[in-house]
């Protein structure tokens, strides 16, 4: 992944991440998914996806791995 594609991405989970935990957690989740069209059950299975430590969270560091 070239550096500007991680910068993108990394402002895109920080603006996802509206409490600023550095974590997404599944509501965080739900909301950003729906402004681009995407269901409550799809962010849901999404973050099964994303949240390999199984914490009920998405890292930074999970999302980037995610979206490459």
């Amino acid at each position: 992944m070239s550096q500007d594609r991680k910068q993108q991405l990394t402002k895109l989970f920080e603006q996802i991440d509206k409490d600023k935990s550095g974590y997404l957690s599944l509501s965080e989740l739900k909301e950003g998914c729906a402004k681009i069209g995407i269901t409550e059950s799809e962010a849901q299975a999404v973050l099964s996806k994303m949240d390999v430590n199984q914490d009920g969270n998405v890292s930074v560091s999970e999302f980037l791995a995610y979206m490459k």
